[in-house]
């Protein structure tokens, strides 16, 4: 409470017969002892409102990390690709080129220098494609950080799939626990029941302690000061309904915060299911991916043996290097959707991604959490397989590098 230190002064005057003039100094303190928590609900809705805010601070933060995180694993899916589509363009050329020398030697046929040809055109389209995806990925994750979109990036490869070892249980409490929407929601129930206690409280009498000091000059009257004290009470006696309204309104509030909170706990509830069965699905999914992966090289090993023996034609070749393509990139694809996943489900419960992303950092600690990068196109290609002398072609198709054991 502030004192109220009213004051004035007051000269009236007149023009008739017998004009004199007066003046009266008024000095008032005035300290409310209660009013049945008018004050304090309004400051208690100020506290609630200044935390809920404070936590969707906190929680556009946060936001802000998942979609950098996001666009990070966006833009190494689209490296791995780029990566993969490289060496298949690599091996596409290096059948187009094995392919003529036989045709020139009379051992191929029109039909397979055309089918190689096809391939390499369709492996550099494909590549192409991916590299404008880097690009958009790169746009992306510059623009999550605040840079410019063309700015330069240097971004550092992942080696290593954290396991998830949480329960969806246990997923579904620590949201509960940290997710600030919740906490926010929870200040404003908070902040809606303080602004009923004081509309409840503007239905009820004040009740105050006033104190005054007057100095009155009035001339053939009265000339010195004069004091006082007491205890007032003041209480409207109508309103026309305002204050009951304004309750009525407060009220309402209370029970649309309610309400939000239960919507908030709702939409938690499913991120935390959706991320989580997602995480599942992309694990099985490497898994499948990674089989088939191994399967496609190692049938494309096969084929270029006996393409080199001479016993397989081109385009036996190229099929087993689509099959072997399209089964690396759905790997990747499947790789960086799981830690992308993981990502999704620490922002479903409110957690930090620092833990997150430096984990992906560290070395792996078992075989199935480590990542098979493909190889950069920037480094030499691998030798070729050793050919039986039993019979030396007169060309051959190098195999490309085989993901890491």
């Amino acid at each position: 409470n502030v004192p109220v230190l009213p004051g004035g002064v007051f000269v009236p005057f007149s023009l008739e017969r017998g004009v004199f003039n007066y003046s009266l100094n008024e000095f008032y303190i005035q300290w409310t002892i209660l009013d049945f928590g008018r004050r304090a609900g309004r400051y208690g809705q100020a506290i609630s409102k200044a935390r809920a805010e404070s936590l969707v601070l906190e929680r556009a933060r946060q936001t802000v990390a998942f979609d950098v995180a996001s666009a990070y694993f966006q833009l190494l899916a689209a490296r791995a690709e780029v990566r993969v589509r490289a060496e298949a363009v690599r091996t596409a050329e290096a059948i187009r080129r094995d392919v003529g020398t036989r045709r020139l030697g009379g051992t191929a046929e029109r039909e397979d220098v055309l089918r190689a040809d096809v391939e390499v055109s369709r492996t550099a389209e494909e590549l192409v494609a991916a590299r404008q995806a880097t690009l958009d990925a790169e746009a992306l994750l510059n623009q999550a950080l605040g840079r410019p979109w063309g700015g330069p990036l240097l971004v550092a490869d992942v080696a290593r799939r954290p396991p998830l070892a949480e329960s969806l249980e246990d997923c579904l409490g620590r949201a509960a626990a940290l997710r600030p929407e919740i906490g926010a929601a929870r200040q404003e129930i908070a902040g809606a029941a303080e602004g009923e206690r004081s509309a409840r409280g503007e239905m009820l009498p004040r009740f105050h302690i006033k104190g005054g000091l007057i100095q009155s000059e009035l001339p053939r009257v009265f000339h010195g000061w004069l004091d006082g004290a007491g205890i007032l009470v003041d209480q409207p006696l109508y309103a026309g309904g305002s204050r009951r309204a304004a309750l009525r309104q407060a009220q309402a509030e209370r029970d649309a915060a309610a309400a939000g909170l239960k919507v908030i706990l709702n939409n938690v509830s499913a991120e935390v299911n959706l991320a989580y069965h997602a995480i599942a699905t992309d694990r099985e999914r490497i898994r499948l991916n990674g089989v088939a992966a191994g399967q496609a090289r190692e049938n494309l090993r096969v084929v270029v043996v006996r393409y080199n023996n001479g016993d397989a034609i081109p385009t036996e070749v190229v099929d087993a290097q689509t099959a072997l393509t399209a089964a690396e990139v759905r790997y990747y694809a499947s790789v960086y959707s799981y830690l992308a996943g993981l990502a999704r489900l620490e922002s479903a419960q409110g957690g930090d991604l620092s833990e997150l992303l430096a984990g992906v950092s560290r070395p792996p600690e078992a075989d199935d959490q480590r990542i098979d990068l493909p190889r950069d196109p920037d480094q030499p290609p691998a030798a070729a397989p050793p050919i039986p002398p039993s019979r030396t072609p007169a060309a051959g198709v190098d195999l490309p590098p085989a993901l890491p054991d």
